[in-house]
């Protein structure tokens, strides 16, 4: 029962964690599945969600029992934990953060209508999440989340209704195992499908900053994450319906570098609803990759500001945390220098990693949430099956593309 606790203002670190998924993994690779492979993959995107859900929920779980972050609780496991997730944090975040900015500044400038070189776009973006962040912290990114979600779920379910229509040919292209380019992009797609392993400990962080703000909101932790949870599931498979609808089994494909694929995004909407209507998704679609710029750029240096605080047993958080964020941002954009031609490979590259560091977290977050409480003593529960399907799945998944890779 959600009773009288439920306020809509205690909602918070579900929907942040709606902001940060709903980005790179929704707007460019369920769209690029859609198109590409059609509706075949609906199945591992519902299966990425679904077996990753105990590893998300671990985040705000083990922040409501013990009132502190999962990297506290990486701490109490040991120094091997602990570090581990440091070095995880510190070598992935610039890679994710240039491919989460790429995108956004592509789209940007397909919005406003401009050629500016997507070097300079991307640095404003960063500079405008610098400044929300500098300036309002936490505050700002649960006041607006709210909003660009609704807008862009709104938008997008309306898009692909009127979309819909039967296709021509076949409705789906069948994944050739033995094709690289084909498990890659599998892996790429369920890498960062919803999100990164890693936004689990984003969410007990911002559940820890929420419940001190607000804690009638730690009564109701389990529905905020649900909400955010099963909103950012169903967008995966709305996205992928847009693709699919718009473009498989088309001559047009999906451009690799951001501007393309940016306008080719927006065409899909205006297509479906015309010049006019397509102007509040434009606004809604560049405002929700802004959101995931600012989480993700609010996330990391918070992980690796209070890892370096607990390491070194002293220390200003707020000065490393700000210390941290320029340095973020700083290597996001040297990553953009490298990649600024080919969205496309930069993408890939942040999801597959993400993926191959996945079931360490998981293994991790599962350490937690038995010390916690999570798994009932029966043998059998919903919670234990899927928490071992959901790391079977990861660790199956990391070795298959090693042995491709390397082999």
């Amino acid at each position: 029962m959600i009773g009288n606790n439920f306020k809509i203002k205690n909602l918070g670190p579900g929907l942040l964690y709606a902001g940060a998924a709903v980005g790179v993994s929704h707007l460019v690779q369920s769209t690029r599945a859609g198109a590409e492979y059609g509706l075949l993959m609906i199945v591992p995107v519902v299966l990425a969600n679904l077996l990753k859900w105990p590893f998300f929920f671990a985040g705000p779980y083990y922040a409501a029992a013990k009132g502190e972050s999962l990297i506290i609780g990486y701490h109490r496991l040991g120094k091997l934990p602990f570090y581990t997730n440091l070095c995880i944090a510190a070598t992935t975040v610039p890679g994710i953060l240039g491919a989460v900015t790429l995108v956004t500044a592509g789209i940007f400038n397909v919005v406003l209508g401009i050629e500016t070189d997507i070097r300079l776009s991307s640095a404003l973006i960063l500079g405008i999440a610098l400044f929300v962040l500098i300036r309002g912290r936490y505050a700002i990114l649960d006041r607006l989340i709210k909003w660009i979600i609704a807008v862009l779920s709104l938008s997008t379910v309306v898009a692909v209704a009127l979309l819909w229509q039967a296709p021509s040919h076949s409705y789906w292209r069948q994944i050739d195992w033995g094709n690289y380019q084909h498990i890659t992009f599998l892996i790429a797609l369920m890498g960062w499908m919803p999100a990164p392993i890693d936004l689990s400990i984003w969410q007990s962080i911002w559940s820890v900053e929420k419940f001190k703000i607000q804690p009638d909101a730690r009564k109701i932790f389990k529905i905020d994450f649900n909400i955010g949870f099963i909103a950012t599931a169903f967008l995966a498979v709305v996205f992928l319906l847009l693709g699919f609808f718009s473009l498989y089994n088309k001559e047009n494909q999906l451009p690799a570098d951001a501007v393309g694929f940016a306008a080719s995004l927006i065409s899909m909407y205006e297509v479906a609803l015309g010049s006019t209507v397509s102007l509040l998704i434009k606004i809604a679609a560049l405002t929700c990759m802004i959101s995931t710029v600012i989480t993700v750029l609010d996330a990391y240096p918070r992980v690796i500001a209070e890892s370096i605080v607990i390491a070194r047993g002293k220390g200003n958080l707020h000065r490393w945390n700000e210390f941290v964020l320029w340095v973020v941002a700083t290597s996001g954009m040297v990553v953009i220098l490298f990649f600024k031609t080919n969205m496309k490979d930069l993408v890939t590259l942040a999801t597959v990693i993400s993926f191959i560091t996945a079931p360490v977290l998981a293994w991790f977050n599962t350490q937690l949430l038995r010390q916690i409480g999570f798994f009932p003593r029966q043998i059998f529960s919903i919670n234990k099956i899927l928490t071992s399907l959901g790391l079977l799945y990861l660790i199956a998944f990391t070795i298959i593309y090693l042995f491709i890779t390397f082999r």
